[in-house]
């Protein structure tokens, strides 16, 4: 089952229904395999990035892999953050790494230069920096201490697409980047992702260990295809407003495990020491061909994804018992969603639900404290504390400043109770 607020909250795949239309289509007539759209498309990704090479992936995390095994040798100890997708942590030892876990700065939630810096050791073999929530991390401090160490550092940018570091953009800064095409991202290729680099010696190496991948399957993508339609449709305003928002709605506020089930993304962590194979496959022309037109308006609803999350600053940096995100408007945060921390955060999502609020609270967990990765746990307590409190606002292009007010309102009248 698709994870269905989630979609809603980290907020509305705002591409149109035509293009799920077009993909049945496309995939039913037998043109899903057809033409070079991916090779055009990363010869684009390459332009925009300003990078020698940009490598389609079939998944975000996928490229991840690639990146770890094309940097270490086997065995090597890979510094990342614990607040990420559980499989992030599996990617680093399927590629043959050891995870090491850094410690985040509380208000970015990212990893911690000054953790990076006490973590390297003679075994490291590689820093991979998540950009979680579209903010990015540190990159002058965290370039400043690996290039004094002499170690390789991997961009997560996949929630991060076309945001800027020093007029650099994020996933061009470190040997090599990542991007994700999911449907919760502010690109949506039916997932899909990109790996950049300008290392010439990487990018052979990727080249040369996706020689023996395969095609997805027809089945998959037209899967993909149906389960983003009816998603596009459940979270349409009218659906949304007058039913799908009222289900979820109800699942919170009496506990209806069956419904809450649903948005519980990172449910169910387990280890994985190989790569599976359902992951071992190559990206479509015709996802190449969905993602291409949406690179030219990603920079414009980048803005105005700015511009939604300075409406949330004004409303409530007056609180000082809320932790906010760093407040910058240089494009390095490009905000895909709004993140706030709030202490009694069940009490607080009932009470904004109940007040007919639209967010969602970010399931990650600390992937330091999970049973399956035991082996390679470490004390980081910002992480934990992180963990429990942060939930996500919208923030997407065409989300009103009006329902925007009303969050807001209602967020800062729970903290006045």
């Amino acid at each position: 089952m698709f994870k269905f607020l989630e979609l809603q909250a980290r907020f509305r795949f705002y591409g149109k229904k035509s293009t799920y239309f077009f993909a049945f289509f496309h995939t039913l007539k037998g043109s899903l395999y057809k033409g070079n759209d991916v090779a055009l498309l990363e010869k684009e990704v390459s332009h925009f990035i300003k990078v020698k090479h940009a490598i389609a992936m079939s998944q975000g995390r996928v490229a991840i892999y690639h990146a770890v095994k094309s940097i270490i040798k086997p065995g090597q100890e890979v510094i990342l953050s614990p607040y990420t997708i559980y499989d992030v942590v599996n990617m680093v030892l399927a590629a043959g790494g050891t995870p090491i876990f850094a410690d985040i700065e509380s208000k970015s939630a990212n990893i911690d230069p000054k953790e990076i810096r006490k973590l390297i050791n003679s075994n490291t073999g590689a820093v991979l920096v998540t950009h979680l929530h579209g903010l990015s991390a540190d990159m002058n401090h965290i370039k400043s201490i690996c290039k004094q160490k002499k170690i390789p550092i991997i961009e997560d940018a996949a929630q991060a697409f076309g945001a800027k570091y020093n007029d650099n953009f994020l996933g061009s800064i470190g040997d090599i980047g990542i991007f994700s095409f999911g449907r919760v991202k502010n690109i949506n290729g039916l997932y899909g992702g990109m790996l950049v680099t300008n290392k010439n010696t990487y990018a052979k190496k990727i080249r040369n260990e996706l020689k023996n991948f395969n095609k997805e399957s027809r089945l998959k993508i037209l899967k993909r295809i149906i389960s983003n339609l009816i998603s596009d449709i459940a979270i349409s305003k009218p659906f949304f407003n007058f039913f799908s928002f009222w289900v979820f709605r109800y699942g919170c506020l009496n506990n209806n495990h069956n419904i809450n089930k649903l948005v519980q993304t990172e449910d169910g962590a387990s280890r994985c020491n190989q790569l599976p194979e359902s992951y071992r496959t190559l990206m479509t022309p015709l996802q190449a061909r969905i993602i291409f037109p949406q690179l030219k308006n990603v920079l414009r609803d980048n803005m105005i994804r700015i511009s939604n999350a300075q409406k949330y600053f004004s409303l409530l940096k007056s609180q000082n018992n809320l932790i906010l995100p760093p407040e910058l408007y240089d494009e390095s945060h490009i905000y895909l969603v709004f993140p706030v921390q709030v202490k009694n955060r069940w009490s607080a999502v009932k009470y904004l639900m109940k007040n007919n609020s639209d967010l969602v609270i970010q399931h990650y967990k600390n992937a330091a404290d999970l049973k399956c990765f035991k082996e390679f746990y470490r004390n980081c307590p910002i992480a934990r504390s992180v963990a429990n409190k942060m939930i996500l606002l919208p923030c997407y292009p065409g989300y009103s400043p009006k329902n925007i007010k009303k969050i807001s309102n209602n967020l800062n009248n729970f903290l006045h109770l």
